[in-house]
């Protein structure tokens, strides 16, 4: 206070001594001394505003920080506690998309987490109007679309939408800012024919403050008629209209691309065109950070033995992709650990994703590659129940639930909250008393023979069967689930008394 009443003083000085100069000068000295006066005013008020303001966020980012140890060590009903003060002190859409997050994927309550997902989008939408940029016919995705493999081959729903609804390619944007670490630098340059990869802030058609007000959200993008829907429902309706029009994938390998792969795999004894299936589980060693919170994602790769073994018997080969991190299958015939091996490269991921003869798996980054590619997938260990898989060719089985010490709930109860959308299986456990079960080896053996049967032309209808899956898609639709993968015949048949009664 005192260093601006002292700067107040020098400017009644400086008028006075302008006046003795300029006499005519002190018909204007009221209206200048006035005129200051409020300048000095408001910014005597408005400093500690911004202070205090500052001090909440300062305060908001410290609380949602804290919620995020909380989620890591899967303590979702702490880690929303601690959001909800967060988010008293702030109005960062990113506060608002992080616990947003939590209540999803965490506690599972998707209700109340879309409508916070709204409440962030809304926010974007002011800041837009307030950076001039509300009419943006761009179709941008920000950083987030490339944390992972399967971020980035999610693009391909988008990109599909974006031509659907007839946006021109050079509307549609990748922003890849020069900190971004690229997972698979080759799949981000298969979608360059469809959009345009700006890696520069100075290439943006508008100003980087605008990219996360306009940026197309991964989990709860804004619709062109303004609402926000969930990704995992319009991805669905995309590959609807999709299909229902006939159109093909976008994905194709170059033929460079392809001749490298089968060099590589025939340096590592897979012989000349061989016919081989892409494997991946999800481990919990791959993801240390996400070993609680995203524990119903992980299963077991020992489980898939014996669909392995069934896929060789048959004259195929195994290529298992991941990482080091995961546990080494043990020897078996005709099978590549590639993920311990000197071949794994960003390119010969896509190489392998997209030229099996079909990908065998979990809830993984990779399984999401295949398809881009026009590639069907055998789907098992699939979590959550309501991400029913999107695309047609595909087969899938859930993980089932028990309540602790009795019965299997129903895949009715399954689609319901908070088990149809928690990743944590811990918390469902402790919260709910559900336990979440893996894929049996043999319900994975005979997903996989499904599938084998299917493309070799020998696969069977039982009577009865039609029904089954007529049932299940009802009870899917019911609960806005709408995807269009078929879940395997064979588990059907084995737990229908459980799932459908």
């Amino acid at each position: 206070m005192a260093s601006t009443a002292a700067s107040f003083a020098a400017f009644v000085g400086e008028q006075v001594r302008k006046t003795r100069q300029r006499p005519l000068r002190l018909l204007t000295v009221p209206l200048n001394l006035a005129r200051k006066g409020v300048r000095r005013s408001v910014a005597y008020i408005a400093h500690p505003i911004r202070e205090w303001r500052a001090n909440r966020e300062r305060l908001a980012q410290a609380l949602a920080g804290e919620a995020e140890q909380l989620l890591e060590q899967d303590r979702p009903e702490e880690a929303w506690s601690t959001f909800e003060q967060c988010l008293k002190f702030t109005v960062d859409p990113l506060n608002y998309a992080r616990a947003a997050l939590c209540l999803l994927q965490a506690a599972g309550q998707a209700d109340r987490a879309l409508h916070l997902f709204a409440e962030c989008n809304a926010i974007r939408r002011r800041q837009a109007e307030t950076l001039g940029v509300s009419a943006c016919e761009h179709l941008l995705f920000d950083p987030f679309w490339q944390n992972g493999i399967g971020h980035l081959a999610t693009i391909d729903y988008a990109i599909k939408l974006s031509i659907l609804d007839g946006r021109r390619r050079e509307h549609t944007i990748i922003y890849v800012p020069p900190h971004v670490q690229i997972p698979n630098r080759f799949l981000l340059e298969q979608w360059r024919p469809y959009a345009r990869i700006i890696d520069h802030p100075d290439d943006l058609p508008f100003s980087e403050a605008a990219v996360d007000p306009l940026h197309f959200d991964y989990l709860a993008p804004t619709r062109r008629d303004g609402t926000t829907g969930y990704f995992w429902t319009l991805a669905a309706e995309t590959y609807r209209r999709w299909q229902a029009e006939g159109r093909k994938p976008l994905l194709q390998l170059p033929e460079e691309a392809k001749a490298r792969g089968w060099a590589e795999l025939r340096r590592h004894g897979i012989p000349d065109r061989a016919w081989f299936v892409a494997l991946h589980v999800r481990e919990a060693n791959s993801k240390p950070s996400q070993r609680g919170l995203m524990a119903a994602l992980n299963a077991n790769a020992l489980a898939f033995l014996p669909a392995i073994n069934e896929i060789t018997r048959r004259g195929g080969w195994v290529i298992r992709m991941g990482d080091p991190n995961m546990a080494p299958l043990p020897p078996v015939p005709n099978v590549f650990d590639y993920c311990h091996s000197d071949a794994r490269s960003d390119w010969m991921d896509i190489f392998i994703a997209s030229q099996c003869r079909f990908f065998l798996g979990t809830s993984s980054g990779p399984a999401y590659v295949p398809s881009a590619y026009g590639v069907s997938c055998v789907l098992t260990n699939w979590w959550p129940p309501v991400h029913r898989p999107w695309h047609a060719g595909d087969i899938f089985i859930p993980k089932l639930c028990r309540h602790t010490g009795g019965r299997r709930l129903t895949l009715d109860e399954m689609l319901q909250e908070p088990v149809g959308w928690s990743f944590s299986s811990g918390y469902l456990a402790t919260k709910h008393q559900v336990v979440v079960e893996d894929s049996t080896p043999d319900d994975i053996r005979t997903a996989a023979i499904e599938m084998l049967d299917r493309l070799d032309g020998g696969e069977q209808v039982v009577a009865g069967d039609e029904a089954l899956h007529d049932r299940v898609d009802r009870i899917f639709e019911t609960n806005s689930a709408f995807g269009m993968a078929k879940m395997s015949t064979g588990f059907l048949r084995e737990y229908q008394d459980d799932l459908l009664s």
